[in-house]
């Protein structure tokens, strides 16, 4: 008797458990949704951190902008401009091309350019090369050389020819010659049939 009652206690004692408990992380916490920021946050290393430095602070922007009125233009005052005489198209005679070089050799330019330079004790002579096409040869026609707008030189040059290439030159030898500078081209009429221009610097 006494038997049997031990028996019946012990299978009414539930059974040990013996497969290995759940891993849980030490530390899990969610946000509850009342309280978002109380959820702890681990400390970041340095490779993990973001780099807010170049984070601009938020700014909360105003709830509604006044228009903006149109801005009146002003137009700027520019000085007078000198007024340059118009070049003429003729059917006698055109410059099929018209360079500011710094030489010529065979009848041909060299190094072509509108900048030249006195500095340094520097003496530049600027050539005033052309090609001049014509049906009426002979031609006569003039390079005028202006500085700053003033009258410096008339060079005259004849175009004997159906196809004439022809120069002139000045030398810059003084410090005065620095500045804007201008060729006219002008045929025997007087009328500018091109125009070239170059700058020196003193």
């Amino acid at each position: 008797m006494v038997g049997m009652i031990m028996i019946m206690i012990y299978y009414m004692i539930p059974e040990r458990v013996l497969t290995d408990p759940p891993s849980i992380p030490e530390k899990f916490e969610t946000a509850s949704l009342k309280n978002p920021g109380a959820m702890a946050q681990d400390t970041l290393t340095d490779v993990g951190k973001p780099d807010l430095s170049n984070e601009a602070p938020s700014q909360k922007l105003p709830a509604e902008t006044p228009p903006l009125l149109p801005a009146k233009e002003v137009p700027p005052q520019a000085e007078p401009m000198e007024t340059l005489p118009e070049t003429v198209p003729t059917n006698d005679v055109a410059i099929h091309e018209l360079v500011i070089c710094r030489g010529v050799k065979n009848r041909q330019y060299l190094s072509a350019g509108n900048h030249f330079s006195m500095k340094n004790g520097a003496k530049p002579v600027v050539w005033t090369w052309m090609n001049v096409l014509t049906d009426k040869p002979p031609q006569s026609l003039s390079h005028i050389y202006y500085l700053n707008g003033e009258r410096y030189c008339r060079v005259i040059l004849p175009a004997p020819y159906p196809r004439t290439r022809t120069w002139s030159n000045v030398k810059l030898n003084r410090p005065e010659l620095a500045g804007s500078w201008r060729v006219d081209v002008v045929n025997s009429n007087g009328q500018v049939i091109a125009r070239a221009e170059f700058t020196v610097e003193g």
